[in-house]
Order: structure tokens, then C-alpha cells, then sequence
């Protein structure tokens, strides 16, 4: 009866689901410690020894203003010297200033490639491309401590239905080609997205009779010339019933008299810069009419500027563009059209992602 007992008590003994409790329950332990260790150790062997200097290069990109000096002088807007000495740049910081920690525009457009979004607004940046000049990828380098190893940027809005994401995904994998060490890091931030020169017809001064409109962009706007100038006219006033005027040439230099005109000035000939009328390429042609409904774009590309005015980066001088047209068309008063005042911004978060390899 006793040895029956003995035989017939389960107490003592293990049941076969609690074994397979036990089995599954351990093989998500062994899962979960190898998958939290790959996260821990995401880089192995060189990538690994990249990590810390691709970090911290991204951290001071989002987190610095960066500063140039010359030895004499010193300052943070470092953009406004990186178009004619990029050797005094000494750190490329992305920020406009270390209160808010908004990555500033002005400062990717002086050195990166601009793409134009959804909205045919320029809304992503990406540097090197493969046009970027070797020495001033070296200075980059040097400027943002990555002591010289291969790196790629793109700055992005995290709202990606803002951009071609395709476009964007193939231009960094482009870039990057095969590397089989290399390390990405991300960092978020705002982006304050700045653009100038898109003026009305209630905007333009200069020498009202006859009319010669004359723009000024002072020296320490000149960040804003990278690959050249580019501003419109929109909304134009005319005198009299005759809404129409004749666009006749530009003019370039960097000093003026007390009439508001140009003194030693250079008239670009046709081929020096590209006109666009409503969108349309309608450069080479010389003098166009044109009417108050019509938008008016002109661009005059950097080697024009530096061939016309080759001392403009150092000579702490302002830049005058004057536009001849003909005297039908209304400006309000004698004076210059700043390009500072039409100044715009947009804020939004932004994701910058550096490779380094």
C-alpha cells in the first residue's frame, strides 16, 4: 500500500509543460541578452575606433557656431569668409548662436549643395558631391576634427513628404559607394531656413528719373553669394496707364554717387548672367519688354561677380547691382534696395546624418 502511494504521488515530479515553460523562457533571455549586446556594441573593430570622432564631429555641428580668425581678427560668422579663405575657417559649427541651437541656413548654403524640396524651395542639403573640390574637402575636414577621414552630410527635414526621399536615399548611397567600414551618426534639430531676394515693385529704389533700380548687399551679407546672385521682381508698378516697360542692361560695382547710381561700374554683357521671365529661360536675348503681371528672375553667376569685381570678398566694400529699364516703370523714391530686407525664414525640425569612414 505504502510503495503504491510512493508511486501514485506527482508531487515530487516536474510536468512536461512547465519544462517547455521553462525552455521557451530561456531561449527569449539568451535572444533578448544578444540582441541588447549587438545594440550596446553596434561597431566592430575600425568602425568602432570611428564611432567616437564621427559622434563628436556631429555633436559640434548641431551644438557650436563655429569661428574663423586670420591671426588678427576673429569671429563666429566663419560662412562669411569660407567663399575666399577657407584656411581661416578653424571649426564649421552649423548653429546661429548657442541660445536656441537652430541650425542656421546660411551657413549650409555656403558650403554645401543646395536640392530644392516638394515645394521647389531649397529644403535638403548633402556634402561633398562629386564636383566638390579635393582641397576644400580637406579643409572641411580639418574644420569639423574628423583629422582627415572620408565623410558624407545630408540635412534633411525629418517631415520627408517635403522632399524626394528617393532622390535623397540614392545621393547618399551614391556617395558612399561600397565601404565596408563606416559608421552613421544622427542628430536632430531645428532648421531655420532663410531666403533673400525676392522683391516687389513696392520694394524698388534707386535713381527714380530716369529709373535705374539699384540693389546693395552688404559685406556681411555676402554669405548669401556662393554659386552667384540670384533675385526676382514681382508685382511691378508702373507710371501713367501703361502698364509695360523695357528691361534694358545690369550694371555691376562697388561705389556709388549721391544720385543713387553707379560710378566705375561694369555692364554685363548678355552672356555674363541668365534671365528668367514667368519661369522661362530667356537669357542671351538682351533687352525684353515686360508688364505687371510678369515675374522677373535674374542670376548672375560667381565667376561673373569675381571677374568684374575681383577684390569684393576683401575689400569690406558693399555690392551694387543696378538694373536699367526704361522711365515707365515707378520707383517711390530715390535710394537702395536692400537684399537684407527681404530676408525670410522658416523653422523646422531637421535630421542631419554624418557617414565617416
Amino acid at each position: 500500500m505504502n510503495a503504491k502511494k510512493r508511486i501514485d504521488d506527482e508531487t515530487a515530479m516536474l510536468s512536461i509543460d512547465f519544462l517547455t515553460g521553462v525552455g521557451v523562457l530561456l531561449i527569449a533571455f539568451l535572444f533578448a541578452s544578444y540582441t541588447i549586446s549587438s545594440i550596446m556594441t553596434p561597431y566592430t573593430g575600425y568602425s568602432k575606433e570611428l564611432f567616437p570622432v564621427a559622434d563628436r564631429a556631429a555633436t559640434l555641428l548641431v551644438k557650436d557656431e563655429g569661428y574663423w580668425t586670420d591671426g588678427n581678427h576673429y569671429g563666429k560668422e566663419w560662412n562669411a569668409v569660407w567663399g575666399f579663405n577657407q584656411s581661416h575657417v578653424k571649426k564649421i559649427g552649423l548653429i546661429k548662436d548657442t541660445e536656441n541651437y537652430i541650425i542656421d541656413s546660411r551657413k549650409l548654403n555656403v558650403f554645401m549643395n543646395k536640392r530644392t524640396g516638394i515645394d521647389g524651395e531649397i529644403s535638403w542639403w548633402e556634402y561633398p558631391v562629386s564636383s566638390t573640390d579635393p582641397a576644400e574637402i580637406d579643409n572641411a575636414s580639418r574644420a569639423m576634427g574628423l583629422d582627415g577621414h572620408y565623410f558624407y552630410i545630408q540635412v534633411r527635414p525629418v517631415n520627408e513628404s517635403n522632399i524626394n526621399v528617393s532622390e535623397a536615399d540614392a545621393a547618399a548611397i551614391e556617395a558612399i559607394g561600397e565601404q565596408s567600414n563606416v559608421v552613421a551618426v544622427n542628430r536632430l534639430a531645428l532648421n531655420e531656413r532663410t531666403t533673400f531676394g525676392n522683391f516687389t515693385g513696392a520694394d524698388l529704389l534707386g535713381h527714380a528719373s530716369p529709373s535705374k533700380l539699384l540693389f546693395v548687399i552688404e559685406p556681411q551679407d555676402f554669405d548669401l553669394i556662393t554659386n552667384g546672385i540670384r533675385f526676382s521682381i514681382r508685382d511691378w508698378e508702373f507710371e501713367g496707364t501703361d502698364n509695360e516697360s523695357d528691361f534694358q542692361w545690369i550694371k555691376i560695382g562697388d561705389a556709388i554717387n549721391a544720385n543713387y547710381e553707379l560710378t566705375d561700374s561694369n555692364k554685363l554683357s548678355d552672356d555674363e548672367y541668365n534671365t528668367f521671365k514667368n519661369g522661362v529661360n530667356i537669357s542671351g536675348i538682351g533687352g525684353f519688354s515686360f508688364n505687371d503681371t510678369d515675374i522677373i528672375e535674374f542670376f548672375i553667376p560667381r565667376s561673373t561677380l569675381d571677374s568684374s569685381l575681383p577684390e569684393m570678398y576683401s575689400s569690406g566694400k558693399e555690392m551694387y547691382i543696378q538694373l536699367n529699364v526704361k522711365s515707365e516703370v515707378n520707383i517711390s523714391d530715390d535710394g537702395l534696395t536692400h537684399f537684407s530686407n527681404t530676408k525670410k525664414t522658416k523653422t523646422y525640425p531637421a535630421k542631419m546624418t554624418l557617414w565617416v569612414w
